[in-house]
């Protein structure tokens, strides 16, 4: 077989299949297009489970992932585990010992000073230094956190320098992907010790297992395992062919990504000419990128962009470039009438601190652009002396 009838074939059995799995395949997590928010309370659930006085869930996961757990356990028998509260995406707290979770399902950006705030709220709990722990949670196994995300804002050391706590933290950071580690740990230790009987709870574990295979591509249905097929016959066992068909298929869809990038960049110079002096976002990197500028109301600086995570995932954001600092209530109400916009994923009591909208790599700019539009005539162009760096949009 030619490869111009490979590849007809191979997009037919890959249409065919995708119509029949959307059909009857159902999955209410990916319906409700769960953030990083919903993802951190779904964990944060499941570590409150608690049956005869015991925290099975958390137990397995500090057997599972810490080495000499027994203090945390003993210590843990009783915690606080909290969601987004003091913006820790997830915090566990027992009488001498607490965990902070960094929860990156989408390998979003570290802003500056993050895990070191997170440490320092801790400490000011009465927490001692040496009795937190830091588990990072990312969508990509290779990324860390970046150098200044352990860095404080104000925290000095004896020398007068001001402190990062990469270095003392060493013995104290795990590093837990989710395709790699959380995924096998929900399907391997904690579905075994789940009961049946408790028919929600399994269901939820179910669901949630394969939201999160399908959001790392780890799915496997009758369309993964026929194309699968279809290449094995066509190379007939030729790894290196295989491998050349997968580099230069993440180097179109690469360029596909750059392009698009590209073209949101020159209709936002159309659209909104008074504001491209300042387009700015974020280059490539592992699959996530930006593209938006910001804008001024009420002397405050706040930025609206597209986003995408990972090559795949797209949301229109709107966010305050102080992370204290919520989106204003008059601002909100004007955005009300938008469909689809999800006010949860970084939200404090009533404050709103992001605005997003799921959207997708074709309908990425009209959302965008709708957005925007929405409160054109109330917000103005920042001066040239406010700084933008590329760390602003998260």
């Amino acid at each position: 077989m030619n490869d111009e009838r490979f590849f007809e074939e191979f997009i037919e059995i890959y249409k065919e299949e995708k119509d029949k799995f959307l059909s009857y395949n159902i999955n209410v997590i990916d319906e409700l297009h769960a953030n990083e928010n919903a993802n951190s309370r779904i964990l944060a659930r499941l570590f409150k489970y608690k049956k005869n006085n015991c925290f099975e869930i958390l137990d397995s996961f500090l057997n599972t992932f810490f080495k000499n757990p027994h203090d945390l356990i003993v210590d843990l028998k009783q915690p606080e585990i909290t969601v987004e509260k003091e913006r820790i995406d997830i915090c566990i707290i027992g009488k001498s010992y607490a965990i902070i979770i960094e929860n990156k399902f989408n390998d979003a950006f570290d802003r500056p000073n993050q895990l070191a705030r997170y440490i320092e709220v801790v400490i000011n709990k009465k927490i001692k230094e040496e009795n937190i722990f830091v588990v990072y949670m990312p969508g990509d196994k290779h990324k860390e956190p970046s150098y200044n995300s352990w860095e404080s804002e104000k925290e000095k050391d004896e020398k007068g320098s001001i402190v990062n706590y990469r270095e003392s933290f060493k013995n104290r950071y795990l590093k837990l992907p989710f395709p790699t580690h959380i995924i096998q740990w929900l399907e391997n230790d904690v579905l075994p010790i789940t009961r049946v009987t408790e028919d929600l709870l399994y269901s939820a574990l179910i669901q949630y297992i394969d939201f999160l295979k399908g959001n790392f591509g780890l799915r496997k249905n009758k369309m993964t395992m026929k194309l699968e097929d279809k290449i094995k016959k066509h190379f007939n066992g030729d790894v290196e062919a295989i491998r050349e068909l997968i580099i230069r298929s993440l180097e179109c869809e690469k360029k596909i990504h750059e392009d698009e990038r590209n073209s949101w960049k020159e209709r936002i110079n159309k659209d909104f000419n008074e504001y491209y002096s300042k387009v700015n976002g974020s280059e490539f990197e592992d699959g996530n990128y930006t593209i938006g500028f910001p804008f001024l109301y009420e002397g405050n600086v706040f930025l609206i962009y597209i986003k995408c995570y990972n090559y795949k995932i797209f949301a229109c954001k709107l966010i305050s470039k102080e992370e204290t600092i919520p989106i204003p209530n008059d601002l909100l109400e004007r955005l009300k009438p938008i469909e689809g916009i999800d006010y949860s994923e970084e939200k404090v009591g009533e404050d709103v601190f992001t605005i997003r909208i799921n959207t997708s790599i074709n309908k990425a700019y009209d959302t965008f652009k709708g957005l925007f539009e929405t409160i054109k005539n109330e917000v103005s162009p920042i001066d040239s002396n406010i700084k933008i760096t590329k760390e602003d949009f998260i």
